[in-house]
């Protein structure tokens, strides 16, 4: 049985439970936040051996800067590659948004092999600039594989080079049955 408090008040017995709290319910609980000159909030960052570049908390996921100081993207991460793909046309009908560009179709046609490159803007590149622009995706689904779904997102500061990376993707990923329309 769990232990209770006990108070009598004129000779009335009352019985509580209890139990720990933390600090922070009783008495809130704050968060200091280092700010700089003009009252923005500081992140950490880190000066590269040469002292040439800034590099912020997670960049270095995202790429790095070559000897002339180009971004150069990282290698890409595991994807889909189909077996047989078929480019039957270009979706005019489908509208940029999260229901027509959802990965998720890729799981719902679970008896076809697909193949989708998706080009998006992230629009976060203004509020801070270790954002990439742009997210270049590439799926491949195919049911009878042993690994079914592959991906493969590659990251690209400008839509130039989403653009580049594009074409490399489609230049290896798409070795027969793609008909453009």
């Amino acid at each position: 049985m769990a232990r209770q408090i006990a108070v009598t008040l004129d000779g009335v017995t009352t019985c509580f439970d209890f139990k720990k709290v933390d600090r922070s319910k009783l008495y809130g609980r704050r968060v200091r936040v280092p700010l700089d000159g003009d009252g923005e909030p500081c992140t950490r960052a880190s000066l590269t051996a040469d002292g040439s570049t800034l590099i912020r908390v997670g960049m270095t996921a995202q790429g790095y800067f070559d000897e002339d100081g180009t971004w150069v993207a990282v290698c890409p991460m595991n994807g889909v590659s189909i077996l047989h793909p078929v480019f039957s046309r270009r979706r005019e009908d489908k509208a940029i948004d999260r229901m027509d560009v959802r990965a998720s179709q890729v799981l719902e046609r679970c008896l076809l092999a697909v193949r989708k490159l998706l080009i998006w803007k992230t629009n976060k590149e203004q509020a801070d600039p270790s954002y990439p622009a742009f997210v270049v995706h590439w799926t491949d689904y195919s049911p009878g594989r042993k690994a079914p779904l592959k991906r493969e997102v590659r990251l690209a500061p400008t839509l130039a080079q989403a653009n580049d990376l594009a074409e490399v993707m489609i230049v290896k990923g798409v070795k027969r049955g793609w008909n453009a329309v």
